[in-house]
């Protein structure tokens, strides 16, 4: 009886409990390393995708040509809140002029269904002293990775074709 639950006892417990531990330790280090090294995507949050926009603009002006926000929507009928400013890498320079990002009131983000406005990136594009014809560059809009979901138009690389019209043509 003794040797049942004395010290016998306690010695074949313990050699048990330690598979058990060590059991546990195996299947939580395999937990761990699924959740780790498995990439796991929020529903509307897929790659970066290439996109291509056209634009009109004045010569000798500076227009906006595009604009990148990160919003959602707040409790209520339709109001959006900005989540965060995304920061926007310039790829491909334009040839015949200059584009800067500013941050700004970017307005409601289209087809997002919010009556106000957001702040975000502003794309601006300023052609050469000038210049009339047609210009293009490219834009990063790189995906936030703590981010678990994205409203919007798709994140990743953007191309602007610019027509730069004369006044007289842009009338037309």
């Amino acid at each position: 009886m003794l040797a049942r639950y004395g010290m016998l006892g306690l010695v074949k417990n313990r050699s048990r409990q330690r598979v058990i531990v060590a059991k546990s330790a195996v299947y939580l280090l395999i937990l761990v390393s699924a959740v780790v090294v498995l990439p796991v995507h929020a529903p509307g949050q897929g790659g970066p995708q290439e996109t291509t926009y056209r634009r009109s603009v004045p010569r000798d002006a500076e227009t906006m040509v595009g604009s990148a926000a990160r919003w959602r929507h707040r409790e209520g009928a339709g109001l959006c809140n900005t989540w965060y400013i995304p920061t926007l890498e310039l790829v491909t320079p334009p040839k015949h002029g200059t584009v800067r990002f500013v941050t700004t009131d970017v307005g409601a983000p289209r087809g997002s269904g919010c009556t106000n406005s957001v702040y975000g990136q502003a794309v601006l594009y300023h052609p050469d002293a000038g210049f009339v014809g047609e210009d293009q560059f490219t834009y990063d809009n790189p995906a936030d990775p703590m981010a678990f979901e994205h409203l919007g138009p798709p994140l990743g690389l953007r191309t602007v074709i610019v027509t730069v019209r004369d006044q007289t043509t842009l009338a037309k």
